[in-house]
């Protein structure tokens, strides 16, 4: 998470029911600028497990279609071969209501093309596999009722080692 007050919050719960033979780190970071690339090797990192609940609508809003896209290459690209991506899109009528934080927002809200409705298709469109969609819950907070959709990568690491790009995944323009 880019807020360091979730990842310090999501530590804490973790060492209150402990983690067993997990190893599970949380980090305030930009997935989109930061290198994932840890010392003392500096190889690209490889994840189980990418999360995205709540913030596809503000990559959108901070970065167009483009950092979108760009968000869901680099979870392809840093998945472990049968890893999963978990994303939770907020529905397009969120964005609607809040288009007007700031005329960068409007602007960008006023640019974008490819809408939460099509990101499945995307994201099956870069190699992803569907693996499950969970339906919102009928009850708790309206603007929260959101399906979550659980993609992985495939087994088979065709593109884990070849042709690899800046941030060690395959190459590929504009990410």
């Amino acid at each position: 998470d880019i807020d360091a007050g979730v990842g310090a919050a999501a530590a804490a719960g973790l060492a209150k029911v402990g983690r067993g033979k997990c190893h599970v780190e949380f980090r305030a970071e930009d997935f989109l600028t930061c290198p994932l690339r840890r010392p003392p090797d500096n190889e690209p990192e490889r994840f189980d497990a990418i999360l995205c609940f709540s913030v596809t609508k503000w990559v959108h809003f901070a970065h167009g279609d483009a950092g979108v896209q760009k968000l869901f290459r680099r979870a392809r690209r840093r998945l472990r071969p049968g890893g999963l991506f978990v994303v939770e899109p907020q529905e397009w009528s969120s964005y609607k209501k809040k288009r007007h934080l700031t005329p960068e927002i409007r602007q960008t809200v006023a640019g974008i093309e490819m809408r939460p409705a099509a990101f499945d298709d995307y994201l099956l469109g870069i190699g992803f596999e569907r693996v499950a969609t969970i339906a919102p819950p009928s009850d708790g907070p309206q603007g929260f009722r959101r399906s979550i959709r659980v993609f992985s990568a495939p087994a088979a690491a065709a593109d884990a080692d070849g042709g690899a790009g800046a941030d060690g995944g395959p190459a590929e323009g504009g990410e």
